[in-house]
């Protein structure tokens, strides 16, 4: 069973939804942060699963790049207050934003374009991006998720502030290798088999 649940009233609200789901399978559960912590400086890394852009690819790979937070707005259009620099694709939208701890801190969804060239590739047109990019920060989350009848518990929290660290570059070949290591080493907790988890993201 699946049901989404968003949080959207209007064209200005928060751009968030929860997918609640249950599912025999075994899934590691990041914990989630303090965003305010988050400050022009602060190292993050974005995490998600972009388009395919080579000719005949279909498959997305996994992609996990490094950035830091440039700008902090105090309000914005649909939530995206958090801004930070890192090479991003289109179809990383909704993936989730950590910090140097490997906790979620915001949730990654725009990313400032300039204009379309062709992908001579891919065969289609593609935005050209500047590099930087908008989340909505985990606390606009954590504020409103009553609304969908979620409690803080459901959450693994780590409150303990923020490491004063750069992100460290991403190399190639080593997104799958962190991503295993963050499994098992960061994400101690995993849901039982059978039991609904509710994700934000």
């Amino acid at each position: 069973m699946t049901e989404v649940k968003g949080f959207q009233n209007n064209d200005s609200g928060p751009d968030l939804a929860v997918v609640m789901f249950e599912s025999d399978e075994e899934y590691s559960v990041a914990p989630i942060s303090n965003s305010d912590e988050a400050e022009i400086g602060s190292g993050v890394y974005i995490s998600g699963y972009p388009l395919p852009a080579g000719v005949g690819s279909q498959e997305r790979e996994y992609q996990f790049t490094n950035g830091q937070v440039t700008n902090v707005r105090s309000s914005n259009d649909q939530g995206y207050t958090m801004r930070y620099d890192a090479v991003t694709r289109r179809g990383m939208s909704g993936g989730p934003v950590f910090d140097v701890s490997g906790r979620v801190i915001g949730i990654h969804g725009q990313g400032d374009t300039v204009g379309r060239v062709q992908n001579e590739a891919g065969g289609r047109q593609e935005e050209v991006k500047t590099g930087f990019n908008s989340a909505i920060p985990i606390n606009t989350f954590v504020g409103m998720m009553s609304q969908v009848g979620m409690e803080k518990s459901a959450l693994k929290v780590d409150e303990k502030p923020a490491e004063n660290a750069d992100a460290e570059e991403v190399k190639p070949g080593e997104a799958q290798g962190w991503f295993g290591d963050f499994g098992k080493e960061i994400v101690k907790d995993v849901i039982q088999r059978g039991i609904r988890r509710i994700l934000p993201f």
